[in-house]
Parts: structure tokens; C-alpha cells; sequence
């Protein structure tokens, strides 16, 4: 039988399952390319400006136009931002109280948005797809991180049409197929 887990991407053929000292079972699974790992988008991976201006040098090759890349890095060298702060509290002896800090950022001078071309999974063609840098700020910084909702599509598209054209090949064996997820 074939056990299909679309969500991650995974694949489990058992042949033989009705004995157990010759069940063999062979897994296929979708791997990000180690490219697409490397920005981290999409995940909790925040960067200081220095970190990220150094990554940025770096991977020149992966800019689906290289003045991009001169482009991000010119505006990481010299950019600002005004960090508003606002702390509120009242309390009126009564029980009644509010405690809130609200962080306004504006007035950015920074190149906020780039294009990759980087393989999704390993072993398949180049993607080209929006990135967006956020912005987290803390006390006495502003830490960046990387975000695309092109590429979440991307993944999710992908993957359904590669494991359904893998399953499409087992359609002349004569076996069960299980849908996981």
C-alpha cells in the first residue's frame, strides 16, 4: 500500500506489509533546497542590519537581477528609521487599570522588498518570488527579518502538483492508496 502525506510532501510505499519479517517500506519525501534554507524566510530567524548586510554580500548568485542585490545593499549602508514609543497607564482605584506600550515605526528609508530565483526543493527547477523585509523593533535597535507570501504559495502548489504527478505513476500497479493528510 501507499501511505500519501500531501501536506509535507512525503510519500511511503510498503511492499509486502502482511509479513512482518519481509515488510520493506520506501519513503520519497520533498526536501527544501539548501538555497531556499539559507534566507530563512518565512521562519523566526531575526537579523541585526550587520548580519544581514554580511549575508546579503554573500549570495549574489541567488538575486533574480544582480543590481538588486547592489541596490539592497547600498540601502542597508545607509538607512534610518523613526521609532516611536508610546507608554500608557491608568488606574483608577477601582480595579480598573490599563498597562500598554505601543511601537510606532516610520519614515523608512530602506529597501523593503527584493526578488530571489532559488530552487523551492532540491532537484527542481528555479522559482523566482518576492521577498519582503520586516522590521522588529527592539530598545536600542531594529532587528530584520525576511518574509514572502509568494514563496508560502509557491511551497504549497508545488508540492500538491509534485506528489500528485508521483502518484500518478504507481496508477498501473494494483495496490491500495492511503491519503494522510
Amino acid at each position: 500500500h501507499l501511505l500519501i502525506f500531501k501536506d509535507i510532501g512525503k510519500l511511503e510505499l510498503h511492499v509486502k506489509d502482511t509479513d512482518t519479517h519481509t515488510e520493506h517500506v520506501i519513503v520519497g519525501k520533498l526536501s527544501r533546497d539548501k538555497a531556499a534554507e539559507l534566507f530563512r524566510i518565512n521562519s523566526d530567524k531575526r537579523w541585526t542590519v550587520s548580519e544581514f548586510l554580511k549575508f546579503i554580500r554573500t549570495v549574489k548568485y541567488y538575486f533574480a537581477e544582480p543590481s538588486e542585490q547592489a541596490a539592497l545593499i547600498e540601502s542597508l549602508q545607509k538607512w534610518n528609521a523613526k521609532i516611536e514609543t508610546v507608554i500608557k497607564e491608568h488606574n483608577d482605584q477601582s480595579g480598573n487599570s490599563l498597562a500598554m506600550l505601543e511601537k510606532k515605526v516610520g519614515d523608512v528609508s530602506l529597501k523593503r522588498t527584493f526578488k530571489l530565483n532559488i530552487p523551492i526543493y532540491q532537484g527542481f527547477d528555479k522559482q523566482t518570488f518576492s521577498v519582503e523585509i520586516g522590521l522588529d523593533p527592539k530598545n536600542t535597535a531594529v532587528e530584520l527579518y525576511l518574509i514572502s507570501d509568494e514563496l508560502f504559495e509557491l511551497e504549497a502548489k508545488f508540492r500538491e502538483s509534485l506528489i500528485d504527478k508521483a502518484i500518478s505513476e504507481f496508477d498501473s500497479w494494483a495496490f491500495s492508496k492511503i491519503q494522510v493528510s
